[in-house]
């Protein structure tokens, strides 16, 4: 993997049905998870949001993970920095595929929070598909 400064402010996917031993799996292949443990800790019945520290070649960033964060089957994960392994939403989501074989979706465009959202386009990718839909 090599580090990538993003011009994007941050990095998120959503992953359908993710089991806790997947995404400990798949983030520490990445990171350094701080606590372990914590992961274990994440309800995935429930729309809450956990916030999980990692640090990625020395440099700390902070993870939130959201269970039920789109209709109940997809766990919102949102890396909050620009300094992640991927370039973009897309290349983090094929991360996540290459360990979890699931449904795995994306903004098919990066934007800022300050930004209004310019495009209701995602992408929906699973090991044998990718396209583009319109998501909500």
């Amino acid at each position: 993997m090599t580090t990538h400064n993003n011009t994007q402010p941050d990095v998120e996917i959503y992953i359908k049905s993710l089991e806790n031993d997947q995404l400990l799996a798949w983030l520490s292949d990445a990171f350094v998870i701080e606590d372990e443990s914590a992961l274990s800790y994440i309800d995935m019945s429930k729309a809450r949001s956990y916030t999980i520290k990692l640090t990625y070649r020395g440099a700390p960033l902070e993870v939130s993970i959201t269970p039920c964060a789109a209709g109940k089957a997809y766990t919102s994960i949102w890396f909050k920095s620009q300094h992640t392994p991927w370039e973009s939403d897309l290349a983090c989501a094929e991360s996540a595929l290459s360990h979890i074989d699931t449904e795995v979706r994306c903004s098919a465009e990066s934007w800022a929070e300050e930004e209004p959202e310019f495009s209701e386009k995602w992408w929906r990718i699973t090991r044998s598909e990718r396209e583009l839909v319109v998501w909500g």
